[in-house]
């Protein structure tokens, strides 16, 4: 039987290139691994690899990209879509995506691979078709997004009842966790010295979690999912806007404290009290912002003020710190996260109302990746959220915008 959470194959001539590298990247960037031969290729013979990766059940699908120069390939013609094919017609759940590309259509899609697969008639069969020669990067994107589809809807009919959807996502650095995950999402290579640029949140970050959570929702209802990773904490708040509560969707994360056994942190576990208190400071009264610093692995007060000539005006301050202690502080239990979470959230609700902010919310936070998934999934009441990261330079750092919530 196929693997659900394996490798998507991807089949294409190298003339295409950049198409093959810009939809890997997509594919990385909603949780799918891939094979391609450039990346994943050794010094080894090439059809006898091919042939290896193909016929492995950790290989979990195909995408077919098709276009007038495959019938010139020999290696695609008569090795690669043979097995990809015959894989599919096996029918132990490995699925194939076929893409007419390269000014394909829909009749001579079939004249490529003529002669070398056998009575299958690719004409007969549901391809999606790019119009544009080269593809667009939307239309390169919807190839991924199907590729989310079917494998969610392959995980879905392979875990039993209750067992969760496991999804990974990864900024700071690729790792390779116990088991493969069923989504394991890889934007290690839009950051760059830990940082991203907001137009790289805008276009590629933000909207492949709002697929992902739109296609879990869709094609494995009522699956539970479970959350970890190397993270940014703008991109765990991020994970959780996307998940957020309202939507009804079973979400934890799976906390990593050293020196103590991973924990689960959901929202619905019971608050603890977490021994934090919230301190609101009016600021400019011709302002419409309102900035939320959250100080657990440490202050973030400095932080800020550094950043000040970039920043806009705010018009009040909220600080959620220890009551009469001081950083770092530690949540011992989900409870207490969960209580730190709701905290952070009806503070910034109440200074909305108190000081009439018409404006973004301002997000600076020094907190544990697990509590910025949890405040993430609160955030549904509170308009635009900006959030921000820190860059770890000087006495302080400071800190630089990130991907803007609710846009």
């Amino acid at each position: 039987m196929t693997d659900p959470t394996g490798r998507s194959f991807l089949s294409y001539r190298r003339t295409r290139l950049g198409e093959a590298q810009t939809l890997v990247a997509y594919q990385h960037d909603m949780g799918i691994p891939t094979w391609q031969d450039i990346e994943n290729l050794d010094e080894e013979p090439t059809e006898d690899a091919i042939r290896s990766v193909l016929s492995d059940s950790n290989t979990a699908s195909a995408v077919m990209w098709l276009t007038p120069d495959v019938a010139e390939s020999s290696m695609i013609r008569r090795v690669e879509a043979p097995l990809i094919l015959g894989r599919h017609n096996r029918e132990d759940g490995f699925f194939v995506v076929p893409v007419a590309a390269g000014g394909l259509d829909y009749e001579s899609v079939g004249t490529v691979l003529q002669g070398d697969i056998g009575i299958e008639d690719l004409r007969r069969w549901n391809i999606r078709r790019v119009s544009s020669n080269p593809a667009a990067d939307h239309e390169i994107r919807s190839i991924a997004n199907r590729t989310l589809a079917r494998r969610l809807e392959a995980l879905h009919r392979h875990l039993s009842v209750g067992q969760p959807l496991d999804l990974t996502l990864n900024t700071r650095t690729r790792f390779a966790p116990d088991s493969p995950p069923a989504l394991a999402v890889d934007w290690t290579h839009r950051f760059e010295d830990r940082i991203a640029k907001e137009e790289t949140w805008r276009t590629y970050l933000l909207p492949a979690l709002a697929e992902i959570s739109a296609r879990v929702q869709q094609r494995a209802p009522g699956r539970k999912v479970q959350a970890s990773g190397l993270l940014s904490i703008p991109a765990a708040t991020a994970l959780g806007y996307y998940f957020m509560a309202p939507r009804r969707m079973d979400f934890s994360w799976e906390q990593y404290t050293p020196g103590r056994p991973n924990q689960m942190w959901s929202l619905q576990d019971s608050r603890v009290d977490s021994g934090f208190e919230a301190v609101v400071t009016a600021g400019d009264a011709a302002a419409d912002d309102l900035a939320i610093l959250v100080s657990v692995n440490a202050d973030v007060s400095q932080a800020v003020g550094v950043s000040y000539q970039s920043l806009p005006r705010f018009r009040a301050h909220v600080h959620v710190k220890p009551i009469g202690a001081s950083t770092p502080a530690d949540l011992k239990s989900s409870g207490e996260a969960v209580d730190l979470a709701h905290r952070v959230v009806e503070a910034a609700r109440n200074a909305r109302q108190q000081f009439h902010v018409r404006g973004k919310v301002h997000l600076f936070m020094a907190i544990p990746v697990g509590l910025a998934a949890l405040i993430g999934q609160l955030l549904n009441t509170l308009g635009q959220v900006q959030t921000y990261e820190h860059v770890p330079d000087g006495a302080t750092g400071h800190y630089v915008t990130a991907g803007l919530l609710g846009e």
